[in-house]
């Protein structure tokens, strides 16, 4: 990177950006503040899909490996499933007591992993939302 201008300026959260992944398709992905997560077509610098549902800000990100999930954790305790390529919301997982920080998915979505300020960590199975493990 040399510092120079930005050649695209993605605009459209109403808030703060807290998160931001890319999906294998070279999609840029961004949750915010404002409990919205964006798809981005980075070439031309417009949103293809704004997924809406999440009642707190979305606080992380994680797509699979195979572009077939992307995982979105917030503030709302939730962790919610999607199919990128519809912007179509799959599942919700009322996954913690507190506030999600972090989640992670696995190379082709069968299992998702959050952490969260309850002080656990909880690894779900990327399917059926079924909690598999907590630590």
């Amino acid at each position: 990177l040399t510092g120079g201008p930005a050649l695209v300026v993605l605009r459209g959260h109403t808030d703060g950006v807290l998160s931001v992944t890319t999906l294998p398709d070279g999609h840029i992905v961004s949750g915010g503040q404002d409990t919205t997560i964006r798809i981005w077509e980075p070439s031309a610098g417009n949103p293809i899909w704004t997924l809406e549902g999440h009642e707190g800000a979305v606080s992380s990100l994680a797509a699979s490996c195979d572009g077939q999930t992307l995982a979105s954790g917030s503030t709302d305790r939730t962790v919610r499933l999607w199919d990128p390529s519809t912007g179509q919301l799959r599942r919700i997982i009322q996954a913690h007591d507190d506030r999600i920080t972090c989640v992670a998915i696995s190379h082709n979505g069968s299992l998702v992993v959050s952490g969260s300020y309850d002080g656990t960590i909880r690894s779900w199975d990327g399917v059926t939302g079924e909690l598999l493990r907590k630590m």
